[in-house]
């Protein structure tokens, strides 16, 4: 599939390092949020639904962290 370049140990190894964001969601959304020209709008249809956003504004990513998971994604798929 188009993704499966990701399937490489640089990147479980990236997202075992945030793993103290807990749900892969929380990570997403945490990503979001640590970028001051992004605008996140959050919908859910439970209340269960809101607890990854919730986390990440509990837990946000430094500047930092939020460099070094996008320089991890940077990967570029070999054809």
């Amino acid at each position: 599939g188009p993704y499966e370049y990701l399937r490489d140990d640089r990147v479980y190894d990236a997202l075992e390092a945030f793993a103290r964001h807990g749900h892969p969601a929380t990570l997403a959304l945490g990503w979001l949020l640590a970028d001051e020209r992004v605008s996140v709008v959050i919908g859910p249809r439970r209340p269960v639904h809101l607890r990854p956003a919730l986390d990440a504004l509990a837990n946000p990513l430094t500047q930092e962290e939020r460099d070094a998971l996008s320089d991890e994604f940077r990967l570029v798929p070999q054809s």
